[in-house]
């Protein structure tokens, strides 16, 4: 019998403009997950767990090992035993961190030797069977740390982008009732076309804020972090969003935005103002009778086997 555990950290995807292909990943929470060959003959994925699905078919970790053994033919019988670590239905990248820490151990157990960009693409079957469904951005956050851009146009191409150390970040995750099948759900409200305006501006957002997190300007991250296709929506949903933001950004925060598709958010800020957007946040949500955590994060590390 062999067993491998490893270790993945949470996330923020969309960071405003950068839906599907921009995450961060950073030190909220982990999942640990302990992926064991049983060899007792029989094929087939068993998940241990008490709070995620342990039907291997509704488990983004599950989902992740069957794609591992039928792409490579292995037919072995796996059991997978998951820790979480980060908040259930959070918006941080929970289903991604457990898929990503999967086929990172499976990947050890089998000296597959795989690319990060293979892991990324493997690990993406877990958040959705279908290709439809499926978003790589989480999971590309899990497995190389830090910052990371990430494309899937018929072949999974990601990048980790070294932030300025100016950059200061804060979650978020108000106690709220959360929506059900809410990835889905919040999906489901994006527009299914958009006018030429809206993609210049939010094109031109990117770009301000990948470059204002690479040369240290703030300024530029606060006219990058603003996404004019889609926040626009989910923050109806989320009916807390557009006051918090902008206590947020009185108190001093440079930008901030939904993260994945809430109910968590992301806020941007500068060492000097950490202390004061955090209590900005706070006062605003006990102002909208909202209880909440808040946490200041730094960057998270990419996956790791724990030795």
């Amino acid at each position: 019998m062999e067993r491998i555990t490893a270790i993945s950290y949470s996330s923020s995807a969309n960071l405003g403009p950068g839906f599907d292909t921009l995450a961060l990943c950073h030190d909220f929470g982990y999942d640990r997950v302990t992926v064991t060959v049983t060899g007792n003959g029989k094929s087939g994925v068993r998940i241990i767990s008490n709070d995620t699905p342990t039907s291997p078919g509704l488990n983004s970790a599950g989902r992740a090992a069957q794609e591992f053994l039928r792409n490579f033919r292995i037919s072995d019988s796996v059991s997978i035993e998951i820790e979480k670590g980060i908040p259930l239905s959070s918006g941080l990248g929970g289903s991604g961190s457990s898929s990503a820490a999967t086929v990172t151990a499976l990947d050890q157990l089998y000296g597959m030797n795989l690319t990060k960009d293979e892991k990324i693409m493997l690990s993406g079957y877990g958040e959705s069977g279908s290709i439809e469904g499926r978003h790589y951005d989480n999971v590309a956050a899990s497995i190389l740390g830090g910052l990371v851009i990430v494309g899937s146009n018929g072949r999974i191409r990601s990048k980790r982008i070294e932030i300025s150390p100016e950059f200061k970040f804060i979650i978020a995750l108000p106690h709220v009732q959360i929506v059900p099948s809410k990835t889905e759900k919040m999906r489901s409200i994006i527009p299914n076309a958009i006018t030429r305006e809206k993609h210049i501006m939010n094109t031109s957002s990117f770009a301000f804020l990948l470059t204002g997190f690479q040369s240290g300007d703030g300024e530029l991250i606060r006219l990058g972090m603003n996404d004019f296709i889609f926040e626009p929506e989910r923050g109806r949903i989320l009916g807390y969003y557009d006051a918090v933001r902008a206590a947020a950004i009185k108190s001093g925060a440079i930008g901030a935005c939904i993260s994945g598709a809430g109910p968590s958010l992301l806020f941007v800020c500068t060492q000097e103002y950490v202390e004061k957007v955090m209590i900005g946040i706070k006062e605003k949500f006990h102002s909208l009778g909202i209880s909440c955590s808040v946490k200041e994060v730094k960057q998270g590390p990419g996956v790791r086997i724990e030795l």
